[in-house]
């Protein structure tokens, strides 16, 4: 899931830097979009925390299940760059 939201958020991100803020260069509209993921990603994890800290009472926090939700955010991420490059060329 996190693949998808990963991949959802960055095309977006860069759909929005497109056609609200000016035609940047792709780097810079790369760069926007791997910004915007990372901050909804950390805001997503508290989310994820502070839901759990309410269910159980318990404070825990999985730093694995964080490192491995993260990484699979930014999976998805490189493939909607990667399809939204080959797309731009076409």
């Amino acid at each position: 899931m996190h693949f998808l939201g990963g991949a959802w958020v960055t095309l977006a991100s860069i759909w929005f830097f497109t056609t609200h803020r000016g035609n940047h260069p792709f780097n810079q509209r790369f760069f926007y979009a791997l910004t915007a993921l990372f901050v909804i990603s950390v805001f997503w994890e508290a989310y994820e925390a502070f839901f759990n800290f309410l269910r159980s009472g318990l404070w825990t926090f999985n730093a694995t299940d964080t490192a491995k939700d993260l990484f699979c955010n930014y999976l998805g991420a490189i493939l909607a760059i990667y399809f939204t490059k080959q797309y731009v060329k076409q």
